[in-house]
């Protein structure tokens, strides 16, 4: 506990030293739990206008007395199963608490009776049909309406949409939830409904899925949209309704490795989390940690934070909040931007837009190809752990460039995201990819394509613009010192590879964040 409450002074202090983007937050008072840890928290004001910390605890749920703020009080707790998360919400005066674990299914509690003696657990609804035994997670819309996402609600553990509104724990009285709705058609972590839109969190497919809920009967996808790291957890939605924030995690083994340093990891992390923001031609502001550790010693932490420094001092970014716990390795970033001109997406190439990638291409999958030890493998690792977000780039090209993508998954699989959100084909000449001589030097013909073409972790950008456009561009690699090739030509249809003036069969895929190893 002591070192986890370390790394969240650490965390803190960027805050202070990124002051000119900081929040002004202060701590006021603290109320500790022993023998458990926290998994959630939520706010609740009665009629009076008296202030509660709503609290998911491992072990159940507590009610936390504000009046004081510098000598808040614990009101009432009530037990429940073990578990790692809860997750709360509130429609007048009840609160309503799932649990990812055990068979609890769905907490009510009325918060007109603060001795915490009035509430229910159920699993079934008012029409006693099944709802859930556990679920990851619930949001409860303007209209009373809930969701409860993940766990085991329906086939596929989507989303279980209640009607709450009529709710009532009056003793010979009870009214419950009663079901309206159902989404099944893939796994979601977590979400937040606004009107008639439900804006998910995809974890398994690595998309935030933006669904229309008007019919409750019949809810549709009607838009989706990649994370970095392909783990997105959640979803919420700015007050003018033009944005979406979600988040993304970074694990042990899929992006990064044991021979990482704490300082590459806590750099790497934040890197590509940049580089998202990049691709879309945005700045970067502020930054909100969710971080999972097993024990580790202060040097670790400091190490990590040095990383991580490193960059928020560079693009001026403040950390904002955040959490901590204790567990297998995993850092969750979640990255707040504002636009500059326009935001770029994947979804705008136009028949016969240029295609351009910036820098050299491959540089990362040669580090992962080569032995550690071997020549050559410390010039292409730099590459690896320490990648640069093109901020700038994104920032100049969002003035007329019709679609980007950061290379984070391959180039041939990132540039058919494109293609294919765009509804239009390609052709690529690989003689055209820029890759450095040391990558021809040092890697075999057989295992270039690979590099070239599947590889990943480039986090270079790949986008397309307007032929008339050739010359700004020429003068935005001037200005930046940054190479900017073109690659190919977007088309109506299909995806054509050509080398050697032949046209090439590409077998490179890109990298798949959920295919077996």
């Amino acid at each position: 506990m002591k070192k986890i409450f370390y790394l969240s002074i650490i965390l803190a202090c960027s805050l202070y030293t990124n002051a000119q983007n900081s929040m002004n937050m202060g701590l006021v008072g603290s109320y500790t739990y022993t023998n458990t840890e926290c998994s959630d928290i939520w706010g609740y004001v009665d009629s009076l206008g008296k202030e509660y910390a709503l609290v998911g605890l491992r072990n159940g749920f507590s009610v936390v007395d504000l009046s004081s703020p510098s000598n808040p009080t614990q009101n009432f707790f009530i037990a429940g199963a073990q578990s790692v998360w809860r997750d709360i919400k509130v429609w007048n005066h009840y609160a309503f608490i799932t649990c990812d674990q055990g068979t609890d299914g769905l907490l009510i509690v009325d918060l007109n009776d603060m001795s915490g003696n009035t509430y229910v657990y159920t699993t079934i609804d008012q029409n006693s049909q099944n709802m859930f035994t556990h679920a990851h997670n619930i949001y409860i819309d303007e209209f009373g309406k809930a969701y409860i996402f993940g766990g085991d609600v329906g086939t596929i553990g989507g989303a279980l949409i209640l009607d709450v509104t009529s709710v009532d724990l009056t003793a010979g009285n009870i009214v419950l939830p009663s079901i309206i709705g159902l989404f099944d058609t893939y796994y979601l972590h977590d979400g937040m409904a606004r009107g008639d839109t439900l804006y998910a969190g995809c974890i398994y497919t690595g998309d935030l899925h933006i669904i229309d809920v008007s019919d409750k009967n019949n809810p549709i996808t009607i838009g989706t949209h990649p994370t970095p790291n392909a783990f997105t957890h959640n979803a919420w939605v700015s007050d003018d309704g033009k944005y979406v924030f979600t988040t993304d995690t970074s694990l042990l083994g899929p992006h990064f490795t044991k021979d990482y340093t704490p300082e590459e990891i806590g750099y790497k992390c934040l890197a590509t989390n940049i580089s998202d923001i990049a691709s879309m031609g945005c700045i970067p502001l502020y930054a909100m940690y969710a971080i999972t550790i097993p024990k580790m010693s202060e040097k670790w932490l400091r190490a990590f934070y040095k990383g991580t420094n490193k960059l928020l001092r560079k693009y001026k970014i403040s950390i904002i909040g955040g959490d901590t716990t204790r567990g297998p390795l995993s850092i969750t970033i979640q990255l707040i931007g504002i636009q500059n001109n326009k935001i770029l997406q994947r979804d705008g190439a136009k028949v016969g837009d240029n295609i351009y990638v910036s820098g050299t291409i491959g540089n990362a999958r040669a580090a992962l190809l080569m032995a550690k030890k071997s020549t050559g493998h410390k010039y292409f690792r730099k590459y690896l752990v320490n990648p640069t977000p093109r901020v700038n780039l994104g920032l100049e090209i969002s003035k007329f460039a019709s679609s980007c993508i950061d290379i984070s998954d391959g180039l041939a699989k990132d540039l058919k995201n494109i293609a294919m959100s765009s509804n239009k084909g390609f052709k690529v000449n690989i003689d055209q990819i820029p890759v450095t001589p040391k990558l021809n030097k040092y890697i075999l013909p057989k295992y270039r394509e690979e590099c070239i073409l599947g590889g990943g972790e480039d986090y270079e950008l790949c986008f397309t613009a307007n032929k008339k456009y050739s010359l700004n561009i020429n003068t935005i690699s001037s200005k930046l010192k940054l190479n900017i090739t073109k690659i190919g030509i977007i088309t109506n249809k299909g995806y054509e590879y050509s080398l050697n003036g032949k046209v090439a069969n590409v077998k490179s895929k890109g990298y798949d964040h959920f295919a077996d190893s």
